[in-house]
């Protein structure tokens, strides 16, 4: 719960600038936000005592088109969110599936 924010799949990450960084099937994201390594977890948290109770908030996912053959491309912003597109199910702490969406 208090960890990372794991993904798997296809999965494309790429900088600001569109440069692709990281090109694989499965990956661990930080979500504390000290991570020396992001936007991947290097587990920094441990360390300053992160916590979080899994849960999700509201459901502010686009449904924005995408291309049958597109990996889940992922673009982190400098010390901020990640930019997210592509299918996707995002579950909660307990595995419960809390948003899906679907490549259009």
């Amino acid at each position: 719960m208090d960890g990372p924010l794991y993904v798997r799949g296809g999965i494309e990450i790429k900088n600001m600038e569109g440069a692709v960084l990281y090109n694989e099937t499965r990956a661990a994201l930080c979500r504390c936000g000290a991570s020396g390594d992001k936007p991947f977890c290097d587990n920094t948290h441990r360390g300053i005592g992160f916590k979080h109770d899994g849960s999700l908030g509201e459901n502010h996912l686009s449904m924005e088109e995408a291309s049958d053959d597109q990996a889940l491309a992922i673009v982190p912003a400098s010390n901020g969110p990640l930019l997210i597109k592509g299918e996707v199910e995002i579950r909660d702490a307990a595995g419960e599936v809390s948003y899906t969406v679907p490549l259009c």
